[in-house]
């Protein structure tokens, strides 16, 4: 098992870079939707976030952003995607 190496750069994958004010937007599907899943893809496009997505091993997908933004904004994005997973961000 690889040890956690999280903690040197960031201080959670959905929270911010070390010293800094701004994050990166993350969300998770937990399995596979079709529909949610293009409805994700087509709000990170809308929002101009560039964006990869990986599968997880339960069958869903991570979308991960690299484009940082405001707490503020980090906030409100999660808020228009809330109904498809509440649980996100953990």
């Amino acid at each position: 098992m690889k040890p956690n190496r999280s903690n040197k750069f960031t201080k959670g994958l959905v929270c911010t870079y070390a010293d800094s004010p701004l994050r990166s937007f993350f969300f998770e599907l937990d399995k596979e939707h079709k529909k949610f899943y293009d409805d994700i893809c087509n709000f990170y496009k809308l929002e101009e976030l560039d964006f990869i997505v990986h599968r997880t091993g339960g069958g869903g997908f991570h979308f991960i952003s690299p484009t940082m933004i405001s707490k503020g904004r980090w906030k409100a994005l999660h808020k228009e995607l809330e109904l498809i997973n509440p649980k996100c961000p953990m």
